[in-house]
Order: structure tokens, then sequence, then C-alpha cells
């Protein structure tokens, strides 16, 4: 891990152009969730890099959830698990 002093992390931030702004502090703000969790609880898992066909991907709670519920909606209205 390299050292690096808060002027340096100021100085880079003032690179950015003003409407990147609130973008960059929303990554931060994610960041320090992922440091300092609001429950004090470390995260239940481990996230992986996924490799292949996933490479780059950003799956979130949001896109599960979504994909689960399509995956239910229909389960069972046809009566017969065969069709």
């Amino acid at each position: 891990m390299t050292i690096v002093n808060r002027q340096y992390v100021h100085e880079l931030v003032d690179r950015f152009p003003e409407s990147l702004l609130g973008d960059i502090a929303q990554l931060l703000r994610a960041v320090e969730q992922l440091v300092h969790p609001a429950n004090g609880k470390k995260l239940p898992y481990h996230p992986l890099r996924m490799g292949g066909l996933w490479a780059g991907s950003v799956i979130s709670d949001e896109d599960i959830e979504s994909v689960r519920a399509g995956m239910w909606a229909n389960f069972g209205e046809s009566g017969d698990i065969g069709e």
C-alpha cells in the first residue's frame, strides 16, 4: 500500500472538473461505508473480483433484487411443475 498524505488527495480531487464533484463525493461515501459501516459491523462476506465475462461488471444489491423478483414473478402460476 502506498502512503499518501491528505494534501495529495486534496490536490487530486482539485484536478477534477466541478461537474464531477458529486460523483467523487458519492464514491468516497461508498468507500467510507466499506471501511466504517454505519452499524459498526464488518461485511458478512468478502466480495470477490469477477473475471471472464463478468470482468469489470458492477452488480448492486438492487440488481440482484430485480433479477430475483423477475425469476419468481410467475412461479407456480401454470399449476403444472413440468411445464
